[in-house]
């Protein structure tokens, strides 16, 4: 038998002092929506994204409807910017900043980057301005998608599945397919 909230409040409240503070809208920077007669919950990291893209300066920036370019491969051995603005505007780039941001956006709220973000996370150490890009396209993408949440509740395929989109070894530096994870095994494709 699967215990009440109450009970568990009351278990606790032996060991802890708590306050019931009533229905939870918001944890750890995460909006949480409940609509009880759909029997949804909705996270949403809006305000998030919106201040992320203001202490970038990208509040402005032109959304685009994909959050990376699938023409363009990142690689270790792309060739440096080589105009004298473009290395001085890389040069001065956050990138590892906002790719931290991103990953936090990625896997709390917002899986649709979280490719993306896998992508340029790869080029912390030395990123080049073919990443920088690439960062500033994700960027862009949030802009324009900036309200998106996860829903979770009843439908019609209420399953969780597993994925792996094997790309059959796409990686230009190491030969390797892309990784994906099973439950339980870290599959890797090559």
């Amino acid at each position: 038998m699967t215990p009440s909230a109450p009970s568990v409040k009351g278990e606790l409240a032996k060991y802890f002092p708590i306050s019931d503070l009533g229905e939870v809208h918001h944890l750890l920077g995460i909006k949480i929506t409940r609509d009880r007669d759909k029997r949804t919950i909705a996270l949403s990291q809006e305000r998030y994204i919106l201040d992320l893209l203001r202490k970038y300066r990208f509040d402005t920036a032109n959304p685009v409807r994909t959050p990376l370019d699938n023409s363009i491969r990142l690689s270790k051995t792309m060739p440096p910017a080589t105009s004298e603005h473009d290395q001085r505007e890389y040069r001065n780039f956050p990138y590892q900043s906002i790719v931290g941001s991103l990953m936090h956006a990625a896997v709390m709220t917002r899986p649709d980057i979280a490719h993306a973000v896998q992508q340029v996370a790869q080029f912390m150490s030395n990123p080049q301005s073919a990443h920088c890009a690439a960062v500033k396209q994700i960027l862009c993408y949030l802009r324009g998608t900036a309200n998106y949440q996860l829903t979770f509740g009843p439908g019609r395929d209420s399953k969780v599945l597993a994925y792996c989109d094997a790309d059959f070894a796409n990686d230009r530096d190491s030969h390797w397919g892309q990784r994906g994870t099973y439950p339980g095994d870290t599959l890797r494709i090559h």
